[in-house]
């Protein structure tokens, strides 16, 4: 289960994952990737734009999506957020995220933390155009 931290001590956890370890193999990046595929899927009101792998540390998984009705409220989405990134990280040594707000949405960024590696990442949600 992932434990929600404020922004501040999520950097710190990240800082502190990127010291003592490696990032996941793009093999693992990939099934994380497909992880988050199938979650998003699940989301019927979102519409994922874009998903990927990056290279930066920080965020090894990138995803971008709209929800697709204008009148959904993001404090309602939030928590399916985080609930489906707990079920995600349920299996792993160490799971945290947060929430950042921004100006048409929210992102939340997580970072999970195993033996073979850590895995970063966000998934960025903004109201419908």
């Amino acid at each position: 289960m992932s434990t929600r931290l404020d922004p501040g001590e999520f950097s710190k956890a990240c800082d502190r994952a990127m010291r003592s370890g490696t990032p996941a193999t793009q093999r693992a990046q990939q099934s994380w990737l497909e992880k988050w595929g199938a979650a998003t899927e699940r989301m019927k009101y979102l519409h994922v734009e874009q998903a990927g792998v990056s290279d930066s540390l920080r965020s090894l998984i990138r995803i971008r999506a709209n929800l697709k009705k204008p009148n959904l409220s993001m404090d309602l989405i939030k928590p399916d957020v985080e609930t489906l990134w707990s079920e995600m990280s349920g299996y792993e040594e160490e799971a945290v995220h947060t929430i950042y707000s921004i100006d048409d949405g929210f992102e939340c960024s997580f970072l999970a933390v195993s033996q073979s590696g850590y895995i970063t990442g966000s998934i960025v949600i903004r109201h419908a155009a």
